[in-house]
């Protein structure tokens, strides 16, 4: 017979396998995006990026998941905040 509490830890088990390795290699993108471009990047950005991306090793444990959160909007904000005027587009000029 299927007590109430058995059907709780398959209905958990099931949320962890389909939702965790998701979390998990989002993790493991941002640790990679964070040792990768350091040049590129500003230094609290990286920094922001690997605690971020421990918190998505540890997703699966549901309470680290909330960094994620705070990592997307921190990215939005710097993007916003430090993009340029776009370029004109330059026009094609014919074949002499």
């Amino acid at each position: 017979m299927l007590t109430p509490v058995l059907l709780y830890m398959f209905a958990e088990v099931g949320a962890i396998v389909i939702f965790g390795p998701g979390v998990v290699f989002l993790g493991v993108a941002l640790l990679v995006l964070a040792f990768a471009a350091a040049p590129v990047l500003p230094a609290w950005f990286r920094w922001l990026t690997v605690i971020a991306g421990i918190g998505g090793l540890a997703g699966p444990l549901f309470f680290p998941s909330f960094l994620l959160i705070v990592w997307g909007v921190a990215t939005g904000i710097w993007l916003l905040a430090t993009r340029d005027a776009p370029a004109p587009a330059a026009i094609a000029q014919p074949a002499a």
